[in-house]
């Protein structure tokens, strides 16, 4: 049996990217199972019943040197990092872990709300443009305004969310190609996260789906 951590999730970027971004980030060797869509089963029917967990979901991580088993994306981060033993990625000091869970709740509230315009079965060109004028660009202001002041969200420091925060950007970027053309901050901010160099390396692999789709199959718009 490997000793390598498993990670599991649909075969589609959806909310497992940032997971994929910072295990590759942090340089934790793993395996990846993608469950296919079409064989829904296979998950539903099979390995999901088995799973040894109390709260059994998609994405999930498998330890098979402890048999632990963590599952809502979250949590599978905060494990990541405290299994690389690096604490100031979710923040060492009470003010760390209050500015990373405050900006959290910024970056959740930006992805919920592109989600909805993505599952709306009214989605279309008009739709998208006016939902994003209203729930997506006001609060993304904010964000831009804040890294105006710090290169990474934790006041300057990288930590867990930026990678969040840039899946979203390129999420919004697929749905409206124009959204951060005004923005530099945001541009040069993706760079940032670009140049990386385990970023890099992982983007230029296989490992790395980047036409893969953004939302499942129920949604309108799948990117």
């Amino acid at each position: 049996m490997s000793s390598k951590i498993q990670l599991s999730y649909w075969a589609l970027r959806g909310r497992f990217e940032p997971i994929k971004m910072l295990v590759e980030y942090l340089e934790i060797p793993y395996e990846l199972k993608n469950y296919e869509i079409e064989n829904w089963q296979e998950w539903f029917m099979e390995d999901k019943p088995k799973l040894n967990s109390n709260f059994p979901n998609l994405p999930y991580l498998k330890n098979p040197l402890t048999n632990e088993v963590i599952t809502e994306s979250e949590s599978i981060c905060l494990y990541l990092c405290n299994y690389a033993k690096r604490m100031d990625f979710i923040g060492e000091e009470f003010q760390d872990r209050l500015n990373i869970s405050q900006i959290k709740g910024v970056v959740d509230d930006l992805r919920q709300n592109i989600g909805l315009i993505a599952y709306d079965p009214n989605f279309n060109e008009k739709f998208k443009k006016e939902q994003l004028e209203k729930t997506v660009y006001p609060k993304l202001i904010l964000v831009n305004d804040e890294l105006k002041k710090y290169q990474f969200l934790n006041k300057g420091k990288l930590c867990y969310v930026d990678f969040y925060f840039y899946e979203f950007l390129n999420v919004l970027i697929r749905m409206e190609p124009s959204a951060i053309d005004k923005y530099q901050i945001l541009k040069d901010y993706m760079l940032k996260i670009e140049n990386i160099e385990s970023i890099k390396k992982y983007q230029e692999s296989d490992r790395y789906m980047k036409n893969g789709k953004l939302f499942g199959p129920t949604a309108t718009w799948q990117g």
